[in-house]
């Protein structure tokens, strides 16, 4: 409990000072909320060298593997929500669309992802998860490729669709062959390691 605590007080001290960031670094609304994520990522990590039942095992990260593993899957969800952004942005700034019009566009591209996630998962338990992640990246690559050849102000909103939901699909379906990996790293009887939400669960 006490390892969760630290982690919350960690991630809510970093967000709340990026956040206010944004209206000048050197006011103690920034800085003071970093100081005290600082302290209790400090103080995460103290404390759970020294207890018997840790929240995170830190000895996995000895394995170069699984500390590979997990910052690509880091990567990927970073990747992916920054880019989600740009659709919200463009339908919200641009097109004068309502939050409620952006969600229906978001919609298709859910149900998209949620169905290529749960067959990804299958894919990975019958085969490896080599070729689920060749597929992942295809996908990314895709995105990469049609954002990079049409991206400008007045684009067609349909192809930035299609290219946040192509990044989307692509993260997901390659952050399931990720999770294996991170997984198969794991001694047998070690819990999950706070796995994103995304990661689909067998």
């Amino acid at each position: 409990m006490v390892g969760v605590a630290l982690v919350g007080a960690a991630l809510l001290g970093l967000v709340t000072g990026l956040a206010a960031a944004q209206n000048g670094v050197a006011r103690p609304q920034t800085w003071l909320p970093l100081l005290v994520a600082a302290t209790a990522a400090v103080l995460f990590v103290r404390h759970e060298h020294r207890t018997p039942e840790p929240a995170l095992d830190l000895a996995l990260f000895r394995s170069p593997a699984f500390s590979v593993a997990l910052a690509a899957a880091l990567t990927l969800n970073f990747l992916a929500a920054g880019l989600s952004v740009a659709l919200g942005q463009f339908g919200s700034v641009v097109l004068a669309l309502s939050p409620e019009s952006i969600g229906l566009l978001y919609l298709p591209g859910t149900l998209l992802s949620a169905a290529a996630v749960v067959l990804a998962g299958r894919l990975v338990g019958r085969w490896s998860p080599r070729p689920v992640m060749v597929a992942g990246l295809v996908l990314l690559t895709a995105s990469g490729l049609l954002m990079g050849g049409t991206v400008s102000p007045t684009m067609a909103l349909w192809l930035l669709l299609l290219a946040t939901w192509l990044c989307n699909l692509g993260t997901l379906v390659t952050s399931t062959s990720v999770s294996e990996a991170v997984l198969a790293e794991a001694p047998q009887g070690t819990p999950a390691p706070w796995p994103p939400s995304n990661w689909p669960s067998e």
